[in-house]
């Protein structure tokens, strides 16, 4: 039987028309309009983690326009990153609750130890704060520089954990810096001139002052607890000194290179170090019985803190490798820490965390301190200055 040729070539146009068109159909399909009750928003940050799975167990927290953070579910691991940008300082309240400040813009936040949700509970904006001074849960002093380079001190109150409230206060002036005395009302006032260093007991509410010390040095730095104020001169890997003030009087504690120095906040016990060699080395000294003991780590006091507890326990971060003071309170060297428990009395000492294996990056610890209740510890990061909290107990 003979096809005709222009039969056959019909058919096939007819034949790749209708392929055509059924193909046209079903691509036209894969990208139809659903309802809006059908369409779930895919969030950028949602995006661009699937794209990189590994950044998944340090996503940011997102807050929420009206302070409410909206970060991700699913249980708290043990050590955790709170903040993604640095921050002036922190403070545990009387609740656990951690409540800091941003150092960009000088908001306030707080953050539960046991839960992800963070609240932004001032929206006043006070851009360069470089350091916090915590009076107490609710008042605060935010440092920060002038056009001029000068410490300028703003105190403020923040009773409630109130989203986004409007940050008052007013300026502390006639001072270089500012230290807690433990009474909310007033703060040591410590001035810098050329012809020494001065330090007051001022009140924050009345001009009223009073002075408590005076020295031709002005390198000393106030190392206040409950009870007493001690002072040392400014740590450096040349021999500095301690001493406790008591009636007006200075009695010296301890001497030695690179001296750091940690009261309790009872001020019982005090933690110092210094440096033995190439190393740091740390001592705790009982003050009731003037008893020395050379602790069983290799690290600064600075890294330390008290838990606060009437009994003396310490939380070290050792640093795994060796390192020179100068060098790392310079900002020239970062630590890789581990978290060590001090036992100062039985010299016991127990691992506590291995930070970067728990944190997936370094971790070099500076300004710890432990919750009201002892179960969590809260620090910041020196190498990019964010606060991380870490579960200490169940």
């Amino acid at each position: 039987m003979k096809i005709d040729r222009q039969a056959l070539l019909f058919g096939g146009i007819v034949l790749a028309v209708v392929c055509l068109v059924a193909a046209m159909v079903w691509f036209a399909s894969l990208f139809q309009t659903s309802s809006p009750e059908d369409r779930t928003p895919v969030p950028v940050q949602d995006f661009f983690s699937s794209l990189f799975p590994f950044g998944n167990s340090t996503r940011p927290n997102v807050v929420s326009p009206n302070g409410e953070d909206t970060g991700p579910d699913g249980p708290v691991p043990q050590l955790r990153r709170v903040s993604d940008k640095p921050v002036a300082g922190f403070r545990f309240k009387s609740d656990g609750v951690l409540r800091y400040g941003e150092r960009e813009t000088g908001h306030m936040f707080e953050a539960r130890t046991d839960a992800f949700p963070i609240v932004r509970i001032s929206n006043s904006t006070l851009p360069g704060i470089h350091n916090i001074v915590w009076i107490s849960d609710t008042t605060f002093v935010l440092q920060y520089l002038d056009e001029n380079d000068t410490t300028r001190h703003y105190v403020a109150s923040l009773a409630s954990s109130t989203p986004d409230q409007f940050l008052s206060g007013r300026f502390f002036t006639g001072a270089s810096d500012l230290s807690p005395t433990g009474s909310e009302g007033e703060v040591y006032a410590l001035t810098r001139a050329a012809t020494g260093l001065s330090v007051e007991r001022a009140s924050l509410e009345t001009p009223q002052r009073a002075s408590i010390f005076s020295s031709t040095l002005s390198s000393w730095k106030l190392l206040p607890t409950e009870k007493e104020l001690f002072i040392e001169t400014s740590p450096s890997s040349a021999s500095g000194l301690l001493y406790r003030l008591s009636g007006g009087q200075l009695e010296k504690i301890a001497e030695g290179p690179g001296l750091m120095a940690l009261p309790h906040p009872k001020g019982n016990f005090i933690a110092y170090s210094g440096t033995l060699g190439a190393e740091p080395a740390l001592f705790v000294r009982d003050l009731a019985t003037q008893e020395t003991r050379r602790m069983p780590v290799a690290t600064f006091a600075e890294k330390c803190t008290w838990f606060p507890f009437e009994a003396p326990l310490l939380l070290c971060a050792v640093p795994a490798e060796q390192v020179q003071l100068e060098a790392w309170y310079m900002g020239l060297f970062s630590t890789n820490d581990v978290f060590w428990l001090i036992d100062p009395i039985t010299e016991r000492t127990t691992l506590v965390k291995k930070l970067e294996e728990a944190g997936g990056t370094a971790i070099d610890v500076t300004a710890p301190a432990v919750s009201p209740d002892g179960r969590y510890a809260g620090f910041i990061n020196k190498r990019d200055l964010t606060l991380w909290v870490l579960r200490l107990g169940p």
